[in-house]
């Protein structure tokens, strides 16, 4: 089995608190990475042969906007491939969210991860899917959306 991603916690505080999350994040957390340990882990993971990628996420990592930014950049500076896991919850509409992606994408940001269903509470942004793929990729940033299917009784 080849590792050539990680997965970086930048804070444990979220939007939402849902049952089913392994890290126990939530409002009221309140733990987030310091930018000297972004520095030593980007550091130490773009040295590690076959490493391609770190997703950042938590928690929420946009609650930490202007951290998650040096974050990204100092991921690009270690030769890593960058993307963010969110919930969405700043995407109020297609026009707002543009000055984000700008961010974003200046920053270097090459994938972006939505979490978008019953679950994490924020089945609003399925209408706007379509439109919010599209308007990331004119921002040169690949977006999916993701999910988990809720099973249905018979």
């Amino acid at each position: 089995m080849n590792l050539n991603a990680i997965h970086f916690i930048l804070t444990y505080r979220c939007t939402n608190r849902c049952d089913h999350c392994f890290h126990f994040s939530g409002p009221q957390q309140d733990q987030v990475a310091t930018l000297s340990q972004i520095k030593r882990y980007t550091h130490q993971i773009g040295a590690h042969p076959g490493i391609e990628w770190i997703f950042f996420e938590g928690g929420e990592p946009t609650l930490y906007f202007p951290l998650l930014i040096d974050g990204i950049r100092k991921a690009k500076a270690n030769g890593l491939n960058t993307a963010v896991v969110t919930n969405g919850f700043w995407i109020t509409s297609i026009k707002d969210m543009i000055p984000w992606l700008r961010q974003l994408r200046d920053a270097g940001l090459d994938f972006l991860q939505i979490s978008c269903d019953e679950l994490h509470g924020n089945t609003r942004l399925e209408p706007l899917q379509h439109d919010i793929v599209d308007i990331a990729a004119k921002a040169d940033i690949r977006c999916q959306f993701i999910g988990v299917e809720v099973p249905r009784p018979n």
